[in-house]
């Protein structure tokens, strides 16, 4: 990188909260959605019109625009560049953008402070809970919207996959923690008509899960259990064949998921198994990478001020202090490149 190339970089990083607001404006007013609709180009008063702005606003995006590579000028016509295609059609693109813009963006502000003392400062933009997770039922409709959105969306997409994993061994009951909106015991009813579940999350979450259950027609085939699985005292019931946790050990510290996963261990029936679906980080190309990365920072100051999309490496060893084992790990489940670890207890491996 030569030194000019440096300091343009350099000051796209000192703007870049400015920046992103100014593009995610061109795709919310229609700006950059005209541009990629438009086949030989658009005008400046095209885009006026389509977008009901002055000329000032639609002239200062577009300058934006051209500088950061997402549109291209010719004539007084402009066109997109791959940049601009993939953040108006990408839907993983989208659904990023407005998980940063509800959940994220003023909340941010506070990045510093969540760094300094460990705890989720950013939250208190939208309620006084110690976590995220306590409040997701009180979040305002659209950052609620946009956070299961980003939630549900990668996940979701490997449950198919990962089900047929789950049944290799004909499990009669399977523990869902961490159940959000059921979009996995659904997958997994589909699969196998004889299994059930038991949904195990916090009392408000678990009214999503009967909803979406529910709606899919699956009504009956879940036990719903509410626990807190930070409660020192809680232990999750006996009996589990199989017991899946799909992006909910990130949710917690190092120490939490040791927790966690020793709770999971005591409820396992013999020769059950734990599943556990991350999207390691160190397993990623460079751009997924660093949008996990940039997860992470979410973490840090709205979800709870501890934790981290983690490495593979981290979790293996917080598997062993658990004193389980990996009996199978799966990569490449989807794509997105989620990994699926197969645990069971160490006195079986």
């Amino acid at each position: 990188m030569t030194f000019q190339e440096a300091m343009i970089e350099a000051h796209k990083i000192a703007f870049y909260p400015m920046l992103f607001q100014a593009l995610r404006s061109m795709v919310k007013f229609g700006i950059l959605p005209h541009i990629c609709e438009s086949k030989g180009g658009a005008g400046r008063e095209e885009l006026g019109q389509a977008s009901k702005l002055s000329p000032y606003a639609v002239g200062l995006m577009l300058d934006i625009a051209i500088l950061m590579g997402i549109v291209w000028e010719r004539e007084g016509s402009f066109f997109p560049t791959k940049l601009a295609k993939l953040l108006v059609e990408d839907k993983s693109v989208r659904i990023s953008m407005d998980f940063m813009h509800d959940v994220c963006y003023q909340g941010a502000f506070a990045l510093d402070k969540s760094f300094e003392i460990g705890k989720p400062e950013g939250l208190k933009v939208f309620g006084e809970w110690e976590t995220i997770y306590q409040g997701l039922c009180h979040l305002p409709e659209n950052v609620s919207k946009s956070w299961f959105n980003y939630d549900n969306y990668y996940s979701d997409l490997v449950f198919d996959d990962a089900v047929a994993i789950v049944l290799e061994n004909k499990p009669c009951v399977v523990y869902d923690i961490g159940g959000n909106t059921a979009k996995f015991d659904i997958a997994l009813f589909r699969a196998d008509g004889s299994v059930r579940s038991m949904i195990i999350d916090l009392p408000l979450t678990l009214e999503k899960a009967k909803a979406g259950l529910s709606g899919a027609g699956f009504a009956g085939r879940a036990e719903f259990v509410p626990i807190d699985m930070l409660d020192p005292k809680a232990k999750l019931p006996k009996g589990a064949d199989a017991i899946w946790m799909s992006q909910f050990l990130d949710c917690f510290s190092p120490k939490d998921i040791v927790s966690i996963l020793k709770k999971s261990k005591e409820a396992l029936s013999p020769g059950g198994r734990v599943f556990i679906l991350e999207p390691f980080v160190d397993l990623q190309d460079r751009g997924t990478a660093l949008a996990l990365a940039g997860l992470s920072l979410y973490f840090t100051c709205m979800a709870n001020g501890c934790s981290k999309i983690y490495r593979q490496s981290e979790m293996g060893e917080f598997i062993k202090e658990a004193g389980l084992s990996i009996l199978r790990l799966h990569h490449d489940i989807g794509m997105f490149k989620y990994t699926l670890l197969e645990c069971v207890d160490n006195e079986i491996c």
